[in-house]
């Protein structure tokens, strides 16, 4: 029979992590006034509790000691309000802090003061060493990680959980509570490398309010009065040198309604950031606004204008036409190129697969065959596995054919474009393509695997899409060593003394690992590919003379390629205009070193039918070259 308030906190609002902000946010909407909680106040007893700090991340640490206080379950009403909030109920004290944290927005510590060494709690970012958790867990601390101590060891890794040595449980009668005010970036780097997170931890990465430590203890107190038999309190300890200076933001009517593009008045205005608990000053046109020391995400003028407009209706926002003219501005070469290439690929049922840019340090050198110096780190990194920026992109792409072979999905075609980052800002644009299992082209009743040559014929269909002739780069064998490529199914795209790619069969021990039995995957430089200078494409005349097919059998070293033979025999003579191969063989019939690779040559001539001693001129020139060349023999 309750309600429930379904809140989504945005990235821009810290402040909505605490119930009382939430409650105070609902009254602005809807223009309601918020009545805050009074609370009693009680006799403070002197204190021997001291508090410090020998680090900038902690600028301000507030403890206080209570005692003589009954550590009971907590009553039905606080573990049901816990568990909706989705935080498990331990014992009364605990859950007070809990409460508090969950009310107010800032994270508490509870210690047993009995366990505490002696009367003295301070922070530090300068132990190295072991650290037991209320978790059970030990973990590794180093120099950076922030921590809470007393006289003798750890007693709480700061921001993020207590020690298991001080922790409140049911035998506790004296506890230490303790407000303080980490900086974010020290709490979220310790909690990142430790995969170790608490709603505390949540809170102070976020940003929490620096200047309610007075308002807290006066709700703690009134709750351990109410839930813990009403303990003995005794005066704060505090350590603080924040500066506590309320901010205040300067701006005018024509700012604000320039950048929104309205036309309210002074008054509304006024109305708006005063419904927002902003205190407004100011003469005339000037609006001078206090900010509330909630709102730790207003910095200038800006932000009053989207208070503003969010508060008063994005309907306000007036419709204009802009000024002046603009030229249409049609594609650069690049992104036409680039748009080519992704519909050339689509065309040919390989799927665009989109992937992070961030990456774990595992990656940076995995699949490194176009880059393998080193990638740039974040300094505050999400997570762990979202660490680095990526130089290469098949191992983002192997990613997502693990993940879709797991689902038993492996007949799988995918290709990434994408751009790489380097040190120095240094921007190079990739294509990586994978292929596993089967192309179905006609469905299950004509799947055949893909192999080394599927990939091949993408690749250089790109290249003819460019308007790139073959004779402009080469595809040369290349063992590139390791468990990635397969040895003797891989090979590398060259451009004089330029890798534009690499490609290859995926390696058996890899292609395990993922969990599929067969691939292909290669990874291009396109900003390479892009900058290769090509002629003017030319349209011709269809030939109004037959042409001609020649057919040879060739005996070669087992080293030369078809590529090597193609160039050779394509510029023996002007009449020679396709070579192709369509026969190959290995066998016991040549010498270990010899292999025989059967071409079929097409001639033609543009202004007559080509004569019988014109064919033999110049398939003659070319099995001499290719005899010149390669010391071939014509296979009868």
């Amino acid at each position: 029979d309750e309600t429930v308030l379904d809140v989504s906190v945005l990235p821009n609002r810290p402040d909505l992590y605490a119930l009382e902000n939430v409650a105070k946010e609902v009254a602005c909407i809807l223009s309601r006034p918020y009545k805050g909680e009074e609370y009693p106040t009680y006799k403070d007893e002197p204190t021997e509790l001291k508090i410090g700090s020998d680090t900038p991340d902690c600028p301000l640490f507030v403890g206080k000691v209570y005692r003589n206080v009954v550590t009971k379950p907590s009553p039905v009403w606080v573990s049901s309000l816990l568990a909706a909030c989705g935080i498990r109920s331990i014992n009364n004290i605990v859950d007070i802090g809990n409460l508090v944290m969950l009310y107010t927005g800032q994270p508490l510590n509870m210690y047993d003061a009995d366990k505490v060494k002696g009367n003295h709690l301070y922070a530090t970012s300068s132990y190295e060493g072991k650290f037991v958790a209320m978790d059970g867990n030990t973990y590794d601390l180093v120099k950076g990680d922030l921590l809470i101590m007393d006289d003798e060891k750890p007693a709480c890794l700061a921001g993020i959980m207590t020690s298991d040595a001080c922790r409140v449980d049911e035998n506790s009668k004296n506890i230490i509570v303790e407000a303080a005010y980490f900086k974010g970036a020290a709490i979220r780097h310790t909690s990142n490398r430790l995969g170790l997170s608490s709603d505390s931890s949540l809170r102070f990465c976020k940003g929490i309010n620096p200047d309610q430590s007075e308002h807290v203890f006066a709700l703690v107190s009134y709750l351990l009065h109410e839930l813990a038999g009403a303990p003995t309190q005794e005066e704060e300890s505090r350590y603080d040198t924040f500066k506590h200076e309320q901010k205040v933001v300067k701006t005018d009517v024509s700012y604000i309604n320039s950048r929104l593009g309205t036309h309210f008045s002074k008054d509304e205005i006024v109305g708006a950031l005063s419904r927002a608990y902003f205190d407004i000053s100011g003469e005339k046109e000037e609006i001078i606004a206090k900010v509330p020391s909630f709102r730790i995400d207003i910095d200038g003028k800006a932000d009053l204008s989207e208070e503003v407009i969010r508060i008063l209706g994005y309907e306000n926002v007036v419709s204009v036409m802009m000024e002046g003219r603009t030229e249409p501005q049609g594609l650069t070469e690049v992104q036409q190129k680039t748009r080519a290439v992704r519909s050339f690929l689509r065309g040919r049922g390989v799927s665009e697969a989109l992937t992070y840019t961030l990456v774990p340090e595992k990656w940076v050198h995995k699949c490194a065959y176009l880059y393998n110096g080193e990638a740039m780190k974040l300094l505050n990194p999400i997570t762990v596995e979202r660490s680095y920026v990526r130089t290469n992109l098949l191992p983002s792409l192997l990613d997502t054919v693990e993940y879709n072979a797991s689902h038993q999905e492996k007949d799988l075609a995918f290709f990434e474009l994408s751009d790489v980052t380097y040190p120095g800002n240094n921007v190079q644009k990739r294509l990586a393509i994978a292929l596993t299992g089967n192309k179905m082209d006609q469905g299950r009743l004509g799947e055949t695997p893909y192999d080394f040559y599927d990939l091949k014929g993408l690749i250089e269909g790109i290249f003819s899409l460019l308007g790139i002739q073959p004779n402009r780069y080469k595809v040369l064998p290349f063992d590139l060593g390791g468990e990635e490529f397969h040895p003797y199914r891989s090979a590398k795209i060259m451009m004089g003394n330029l890798m534009l790619g690499v490609f290859g069969d995926i390696h058996p021990t890899l292609a395990k690992e993922l969990g599929i039995k067969n691939g292909v995957m290669g990874e291009f430089n396109l900003s390479a590919i892009f900058d290769m200078k090509v002629g003017a494409k030319k349209a011709s005349i269809p030939p109004r003379f037959p042409s001609v097919k020649r057919d040879f059998a060739l005996i070669l070293p087992k080293k030369i390629t078809f590529a090597d033979v193609q160039r050779e025999v394509a510029r023996a003579d002007s009449l020679i205009k396709s070579v192709v191969v369509f026969d190959l063989y290995q066998g016991e019939h040549l010498p270990e070193d010899k292999k025989s690779m059967a071409i079929s040559l097409s001639l033609l001539s543009e202004d007559h039918t080509l004569k019988e001693e014109e064919i033999k001129a110049a398939t003659d020139k070319a099995i001499n070259a290719v005899k010149a060349k390669f010391g071939a023999e014509v296979r009868q």
